[in-house]
């Protein structure tokens, strides 16, 4: 959560929140968005436990699979990828890359 994370949007994020801070580096732009960590209960399925909460830990990432109906433009990975491993991704809903 304390580490840099790199993207490229083609929206524009200056003045789109309040709370959110944009700075012009050289060759970059450095977005500043604190959030407060999302709760065991918004990132697991309902009816399920995680024992980790228990002794303290944390989730290692905050990403949140979407689920769709049709996979997005140019997912990460498909080229690699077998017949099997394109059914799975497909089967799961393509939430995540099948690369990965």
């Amino acid at each position: 959560m304390r580490r840099p994370r790199y993207c490229w949007t083609s929206e524009t994020v200056e003045g789109c929140l309040p709370d959110i801070f944009v700075e012009n580096r050289r060759y970059w732009k450095e977005v500043l968005a604190e959030a407060v960590y999302p709760q065991t209960k918004d990132w697991i399925t309902p009816g399920f436990r995680w024992e980790g909460e228990e002794v303290g830990a944390i989730f290692p990432t905050c990403l949140k699979s979407i689920p769709r109906s049709a996979p997005p433009p140019k997912p990460a990975g498909l080229g690699k990828t077998d017949i099997a491993t394109r059914k799975r991704w497909a089967d799961d809903s393509y939430r995540y890359p099948p690369g990965f």
